[in-house]
């Protein structure tokens, strides 16, 4: 009787070490596979966000016409059901974009003028960089660059406040 009750205990045993085992490979896949996706998340979160701010550009630059081309406008924000929700001063260059001076923290301001929102992304800071790019090039030069830790990036043109994504 002793011996079938050890069989019954080292077969109980067994099974519970292979119920362990599949749910700790369960458990490291799935890791893995979440650990992989979470960069082109936040990879296009941040190419959302380009299109974003490259329409708000265009927003202001179309208020500033309206407005008589002003030295600085206020950039209204508002939710999808067309209610505002805020309101930000924005000084406005003679060619109706926003002005940046030559720093990183220019470079912030500009996003949350532009974003209504601080420099994050899904919890997440976003650095911004003022970019002196060579002058032989208006269509790269000066920049904002704004970047996540998964290397995806964006460059805000000064001069023409458009956006590029880079991946």
């Amino acid at each position: 009787m002793k011996t079938a009750e050890r069989a019954q205990a080292s077969s109980r045993l067994f099974t519970n070490l292979v119920v362990l085992l599949v749910f700790i490979s369960i458990l490291g896949v799935l890791m893995v596979y979440f650990n992989n996706a979470e960069p082109e998340l936040k990879s296009s979160l941040l190419k959302q966000v380009s299109r974003r701010m490259q329409d708000s550009a265009a927003q202001a630059r179309w208020q500033w016409q309206a407005e008589g081309r002003p030295n600085a406008i206020m950039l209204v924000h508002y939710n999808q059901q067309g209610n505002e929700t805020d309101r930000r001063p924005l000084q406005i260059n003679r060619q109706g974009l926003a002005r940046v001076d030559s720093n990183d923290e220019a470079c912030e301001r500009l996003w949350s003028a532009l974003l209504n929102t601080p420099a994050r992304l899904d919890g997440f800071r976003v650095r911004s960089d003022f970019m002196q790019v060579p002058a032989q090039d208006k269509a790269t030069a000066p920049v904002c660059r704004y970047s996540i830790s998964g290397g995806s990036y964006f460059d805000y043109n000064i001069a023409t406040g458009t956006t590029t994504f880079r991946d």
